[in-house]
């Protein structure tokens, strides 16, 4: 009986160890894995905590560009000096961010370079790298940015702008010319008007826009028209044209593709004029009827946008009229235009015969300037700072600017536009009067960043 006994508590001796054993095996598996996943948690986080520091550096970098750019625009005259500056102050040296707070007992910093990879006078595009370090573990990413710079100050293309004209009233013959017009709102065309101009941009609604030609035929160029525009019962449309807002067809062929912004409203016309290109629109199209050929119209999720150039001036100091030979008279009536004249005046009214032919001619008018009759021909410039230029018969070849708007009332005239060929008679400016360099604080420059592609890991 006592032998029994003693070989069961052996028995479970042997199991209580084996047991505990057992036990021990599992703990120091748990703990092992426990440990493990630790580990691998704290690797992860080391990681995704290096990306953070690398995405950081490139936001700080960007947005410290984005504040020079704002806070020291206006001191440079140029572009050039622009990224000059804008290049000293980050494509030298590399930039380090270390002002993060301490992670896993190690300090993380980010490593920023800044490069130029594309080049242009007001356009240059830089890529921005950031690495990002935690102890022996690193991330990179990168992102493109560009920096469009532009002055407010004297604008050198105007030379391709021969018509700039907020109000357009027009019952001539033709308007000829390889170059730019710019019109806040046509008022008025005659039906038989040929607009023969390679550029034209239109800001204001235009309705019932109709003419024998709109737009330059035998060298197509482009029409904007920001704010919608409705096409009469004829005509022929030469050029691509991009519209912001509602494009009414009407009877008018088109030559040109057509980008709308917008709806596509047909109207009551009962026929459309023929598309020999491609349309795309955005909106819906409206009104259409059920036998319209629409083959070639596609709606799109957008169309190529566009900007419409705005300017204004100013006349020059007194000096520089007097400098440049200019006759400095008060309001003018009845003075006959000679060849060569150079006036500058409160405004000027006059009566041209017939036979009265004046060739290259500069006229800056602080008003109004009327020129009523028939004239055999005028060749030259005409400014009209404050006021409206009237020229109602005759033949006109130069360049007209005024700020209340061009008028010809006549029939039978015929304009044709050329570039300015000698110093330009006032100081223009880009933008609406009032906005930047108007406001008196020297701050007509205007830059800005755009992220041409947004962060990303490398």
């Amino acid at each position: 009986m006592k032998r029994i006994i003693k070989e069961q508590k052996g028995f479970a001796l042997v199991i209580t160890l084996l047991g505990l054993l057992v036990m021990s095996i599992l703990g120091v598996t748990i703990i092992g894995v426990t440990t493990s996943n630790y580990n691998l948690t704290k690797i992860d986080s080391r990681s995704q905590s290096t990306y953070y520091i690398a995405e950081a550096g490139a936001n700080y970098i960007i947005d410290r560009i984005n504040r020079e750019v704002q806070e020291n625009v206006s001191q440079f005259e140029t572009s050039a000096e622009f990224f000059q500056y804008i290049e000293d102050q980050f494509t030298n040296d590399t930039v380090i961010l270390d002002s993060f707070e301490e992670n896993y007992g190690e300090q993380p910093k980010a490593f920023i370079t800044i490069s130029q990879i594309g080049t242009d006078e007001d356009l240059r595009d830089y890529k921005i790298e950031s690495v990002g370090r935690l102890g022996n573990n690193s991330r990179k990413v990168s992102a493109v940015i560009s920096l469009n710079w532009s002055s407010g100050r004297e604008v050198g293309n105007i030379d391709d702008v021969f018509l700039y004209s907020p109000g357009l009233s027009y019952n001539g013959n033709e308007i000829n010319g390889d170059g730019t017009v710019i019109i806040e709102r046509i008022e008025q065309l005659n039906g038989g008007v040929r607009l023969n101009v390679k550029r034209i941009y239109i800001l204001d609604y235009a309705i019932d826009v109709q003419g024998n030609q709109f737009g330059y035929k035998n060298n197509p160029g482009e029409i904007y028209v920001a704010n919608g525009i409705s096409f009469g019962t004829y005509g022929d449309v030469y050029g691509d044209l991009y519209v912001k807002g509602t494009f009414t067809p009407g009877g008018a062929n088109f030559h040109g593709n057509v980008y709308v912004d917008g709806d596509i409203d047909f109207g009551d016309f009962s026929y459309m004029g023929t598309f020999h290109k491609n349309v795309a629109y955005t909106g819906e199209m409206i009104n259409k009827k059920a036998y319209f050929n629409t083959s070639k119209f596609k709606k799109v999720p957008e169309v190529p946008g566009f900007k419409i150039p705005q300017f204004y001036f100013k006349e020059k100091d007194e000096q520089w009229y007097r400098q440049n030979n200019y006759a400095i008279l008060g309001n003018v009536k009845d003075r006959e235009i000679k060849d060569n004249d150079r006036l500058f005046v409160e405004s000027l009214e006059c009566k041209p015969s017939y036979t009265n032919r004046a060739e290259n001619i500069v006229i800056v008018s602080k008003g109004d300037i009327k020129i009523d009759g028939w004239f055999n021909k005028m060749t030259g410039t005409i400014v009209s700072i404050n006021g409206k230029v009237y020229m109602n018969q005759g033949i006109f070849d130069g360049v007209i600017l005024t700020k209340e708007g061009f008028y010809s009332s006549a029939g039978g005239s015929i304009i044709t536009m050329r570039e300015i060929t000698e110093p330009i008679p006032v100081e223009i400016y880009s933008g609406n009067e009032g906005d930047n360099g108007d406001n008196g604080d020297g701050g007509d420059q205007v830059s800005k960043l755009e992220i041409k592609r947004p962060i990303k890991e490398e």
